[in-house]
C-alpha cells in the first residue's frame, strides 16, 4: 500500500481481532513496531499505537524488527540478529539468552563486518539474508517478545529506532522558509 496505511491500520485491527472473537477492550497492552523499516510507516505506527493506547488506558511497548526476529529463535548463547537494510548493507543486532540487548544496534557494510560482531562461540544468527520487511514471523516474534517483557515492570518506550540519517533530496535549485 503506498498511501493511506495510516486510515487502513483501524480498520485492520478490528477485522484482525474480530477473526479471533476479540474487540479492543480484550488487549492487554499494545506492541508496535519501532524499526528499523520505513521511516514514515514506523511513525505512523507508533502514532497510531500510543494514540490507541491512551485511549484504553493500556501499555504500549516498542519492539525492534531485531528482537522480534530474536525471539523466534530457540538459543541458549544468545542471539545476533541481521536484517538487509535495502540499499544494499546490513543492520544488526545482538540479544543474550534472555532477549536483553548486548550489543546496540548498527549498521555495516558487509555481512562480513556483522558476523565478525556477534564472534561469541554458540552464538546464533538469525534473520541472515531476510529483508527489513515484517512479516507474519515478525508478528509472532513481536508478540512472543512483548509477552515475555510486559509482565516485567520497565518503561516500554514505543520510540522509532534510526539507523541511519535522513534521506531526503529537494526538488527545484534552492527553496527558502516562509
Amino acid at each position: 500500500m503506498a498511501r493511506g496505511q495510516g486510515d487502513a491500520l483501524l480498520p485492520q485491527l478490528q477485522d484482525a481481532l474480530r477473526s479471533c472473537d476479540l474487540v479492543l477492550d480484550d488487549m492487554d497492552g499494545i506492541a508496535v513496531a519501532c524499526g528499523p523499516g520505513s521511516f514514515t510507516g514506523i511513525r505512523i505506527g507508533i502514532a497510531f499505537a500510543k494514540g490507541l493506547g491512551e485511549a484504553l488506558q493500556k501499555p504500549v511497548m516498542g519492539v525492534t524488527h531485531f528482537a522480534a526476529k530474536a525471539a523466534m529463535q530457540d538459543c541458549k548463547n544468545g542471539v545476533g540478529v541481521i536484517l538487509q537494510d535495502g540499499k544494499g548493507g546490513f543492520f544488526a543486532a545482538s540479544f543474550d539468552a534472555s532477549l536483553n540487548p548486548v550489543k546496540k544496534p548498527f549498521a555495516a557494510e558487509s555481512i562480513e563486518r556483522c558476523r565478525d560482531a556477534f564472534a561469541s562461540p554458540g552464538i546464533l544468527l538469525a534473520g541472515f539474508g531476510q529483508d527489513k520487511t515484517p512479516d507474519k514471523t515478525s508478528a509472532a516474534g513481536a508478540y512472543l517478545y512483548a509477552h515475555r517483557f510486559f509482565s516485567r515492570a520497565q518503561d516500554f518506550s514505543a520510540s522509532p529506532l534510526y539507523m541511519r540519517g535522513a534521506d531526503v533530496t529537494i526538488a527545484g535549485a534552492q527553496r527558502s522558509a516562509v
